[in-house]
């Protein structure tokens, strides 16, 4: 793959900072050059600017699905907009898909983009992932990792 951003979404409130957990996983290993990593702490409009100028674009944020904590989802930008139980996952204002809708509406053309997202358990701040969301962002960095080095 060439030209891949991996932007981790998040906030420093307990599983909020999934995201995070997981951008700073893959730093601590080798990643292509080709890769760029960014963490966001939320981000509203602007993060219209980081789903651009990239061949790949991944997301990872954790959300309120009403499911199991730690239940990990992978979709792609078309899903996420089609999933009812997703209509509003941020309490930040503008939030990815507010972005989508916005990039839609302005009719502004974005590269692919995959968004990996776990339902969190508590947004309890500075305290740590819970140990469910913490085993999915170490299986996921270890997936992502394991995508680059069969490549």
């Amino acid at each position: 793959m060439k030209n891949v951003r991996i932007i981790g979404l998040g906030s420093p409130h307990g599983d909020d900072t999934f995201g995070w957990v997981v951008v700073d996983l893959l730093q601590r290993q080798t990643v292509p050059e080709s890769v760029e990593l960014v963490v966001l702490d939320r981000p509203g409009a602007a993060l219209l600017s980081y789903l651009q100028d990239a061949d790949h674009i991944w997301v990872i944020d954790a959300a309120d699905m009403g499911e199991v904590p730690g239940t990990l989802h992978q979709l792609d930008a078309v899903q996420l907009l089609r999933e009812p139980r997703l209509a509003s996952i941020t309490s930040h204002g503008i939030g990815l898909i507010e972005t989508l809708q916005l990039a839609d509406a302005c009719q502004i053309t974005l590269p692919p983009i995959h968004v990996f997202l776990v339902q969190l358990a508590h947004l309890e701040s500075d305290q740590p992932l819970s140990p469910p969301v913490q085993l999915s962002a170490e299986t996921l960095a270890a997936d992502i990792r394991d995508l680059f080095t069969s490549d």
